[in-house]
């Protein structure tokens, strides 16, 4: 696995117990990039996945939210820094264009 740069844990709300994901250094496949993540916690295995794009901050972003889509499920059941949920904002695509972009953002 690459060298780790971040990482985040999660507590269980109704029972003892942490989940914790690790994020590490994107690189580049082919024409595009990937940045590995890791979540231990959940299930008896620990889940190996990744975000890609077109440079590795993007990538670094759909990592985040993929990491989102995974704690989705059972966003009721986590807490990070004593709040409820996965504390990671959905991603509003640019291709939504700009209008519709900076509405969803005023959605409180």
């Amino acid at each position: 696995m690459r060298p780790l740069f971040a990482s985040r844990r999660y507590k269980w709300a109704d029972q003892p117990g942490w989940i914790t994901a690790r994020f590490f250094i994107p690189f580049r496949s082919g024409t595009s990039y990937k940045c590995p993540f890791t979540i231990h916690g959940i299930g008896r295995t620990e889940i190996e996945s990744y975000g890609s794009g077109t440079d590795s901050l993007q990538a670094v972003m759909m990592a985040f939210q993929r990491l989102r889509v995974f704690l989705e499920p059972i966003a009721d059941k986590i807490t990070f820094d004593g709040t409820l949920g996965s504390n990671i904002p959905q991603h509003i695509p640019n291709s939504l264009g700009p209008e519709k972009g900076s509405s969803l953002h005023r959605i409180d």
